[in-house]
């Protein structure tokens, strides 16, 4: 949740250079990232965007009945074996599933 830790009143003291250093580098260390896309976001779009090209799982969810990017949609298609999408109508069916494909991505111990 990149967004908690770069509020700019909370965080004021970071520069944007640091915003971004830390972002590109949380991104690119995740193993999958969840991305909700049920409200625009440049910044959700460009992690995607990051995520996929750093050859990471990527799970998009919104609620059903939300208008989602069409070049989200589209980054989607184009990394089929990579990315996934999910469209809910309860925040707790998006929970289960992003429970289930996080535990079918993730290797067990």
């Amino acid at each position: 949740m990149p967004h908690q830790h770069a509020d700019p009143v909370k965080d004021g003291h970071l520069t944007n250079l640091d915003v971004a250093e830390r972002d590109l580098e949380n991104v690119t260390a995740a193993d999958v990232l969840v991305a909700y896309v049920g409200e625009p976001s440049l910044g959700v779009g460009a992690e995607v965007a990051i995520a996929l090209r750093a050859g990471k799982r990527v799970l998009v969810v919104a609620e059903a009945e939300r208008r989602v990017s069409r070049f989200l949609l589209g980054l989607a298609e184009l990394h089929a074996g990579q990315a996934m999408v999910f469209r809910y109508q309860t925040v707790d069916e998006a929970a289960a599933w992003i429970t289930g494909e996080l535990s079918r991505l993730t290797p067990s111990n």
